[in-house]
């Protein structure tokens, strides 16, 4: 159980990591020549990266909440990150069609995809950060 442990906060810690390194990306797409550019990075950062760092996070996650049997502050920690690692996996989904969309030049499906973004990663961000202050306050 430790080594699973050990691996759900390499891989969470990571996850931390991407999403900063794709918070500069998204920055970047704020200017109008260089929105294309920040769509396609970001959804390379995506596949290569959090994809992999999520599966990896939810799994172990999983597994440590179904041999923990979690109740207090273990369960708000559990709750929280399954929240926000949830709605992140959503994210990702609409990278993707954001991807699509920008592709096909297709501006109406573009926008559709880009609010569902920002707004999974405005439910994801205060989750994370709950599960992350639990985790922490336990330990310390």
């Amino acid at each position: 159980m430790v080594m699973v442990l050990v691996v759900h906060i390499l891989s969470v810690g990571l996850f931390l990591g991407i999403a900063g390194s794709e918070t500069v990306v998204e920055m970047m797409g704020r200017d109008p020549d260089k929105r294309a550019e920040s769509i396609r990075l970001h959804y390379r950062i995506d596949l290569a990266l959090e994809i992999p760092v999520l599966v990896v996070a939810i799994g172990t996650g999983i597994w440590l909440a179904l041999r923990a049997h979690p109740h207090g502050w273990a369960l708000v920690h559990t709750i929280a990150g399954a929240v926000g690692l949830g709605a992140t996996s959503l994210a990702v989904v609409a990278v993707i069609r954001r991807q699509q969309a920008s592709v096909r030049d297709d501006q109406a499906a573009l926008e559709k995809a880009q609010k569902a973004f920002q707004l999974l990663v405005a439910l994801a961000i205060p989750a994370v950060l709950v599960a992350l202050v639990v985790a922490l306050a336990r330990v310390a």
